[in-house]
């Protein structure tokens, strides 16, 4: 079952995105106020069982957004959970109120050259949220060691390495 997230409450993101088949445009969901515009009719979901992998990672990711930076270690990966509304914003800008005129925006977007690059932009901040969701992450800034134990509060690796230890050392 699909579900919706909302990081931000002016919108809400569906937490999939769409497979283009052959020569057919590609499938969008844009935040529209509190209802989606969609691209095309013909859906296929690129997040259905076994469509996409989120692999597990054996490593420290920090799940964080821009208004908390954060301090990695060389071995540490960052996922930006506010990179979708970022990058959607970039591809689209601010779309009409008007759904027509929305619709037109949106597809000279998508038809425009420079397409494919933000196309894998979207697919990586969305990927990015999947793996936090797929974790049950209750809040953010998150420091996630081998997706098997989290500090939550902080971005910052070796603060929160230090707490992990802590924390292992009482048990």
């Amino acid at each position: 079952m699909l579900q919706v997230i909302s990081l931000n409450h002016h919108f809400a993101y569906l937490v999939f995105y769409c497979f283009r088949d052959d020569s057919s445009p590609p499938c969008i969901f844009l935040p529209y106020r509190s209802e989606f515009v969609i691209i095309r009719q013909k859906i296929y979901l690129l997040v259905g069982l076994g469509t996409i992998a989120l692999q597990a990672q054996a490593a420290t990711v920090v799940y964080t957004d821009s208004q908390h930076p954060p301090l990695l270690t060389s071995d540490s990966q960052v996922v930006y959970l506010d990179a979708p509304e970022t990058v959607q914003q970039q591809a689209f800008g601010e779309l009409p109120i008007d759904p027509q005129q929305a619709e037109r925006v949106a597809l000279a977007a998508i038809h425009s050259s420079d397409w494919k690059r933000r196309e894998q932009q979207i697919i990586q901040a969305y990927q990015g949220v999947l793996q936090a969701y797929s974790l049950k992450l209750e809040k953010y800034p998150a420091v996630v060691f081998d997706d098997r134990y989290v500090v939550y509060g902080t971005a910052d690796v070796v603060l929160a390495e230090s707490k992990l230890a802590e924390h292992k050392g009482r048990q």
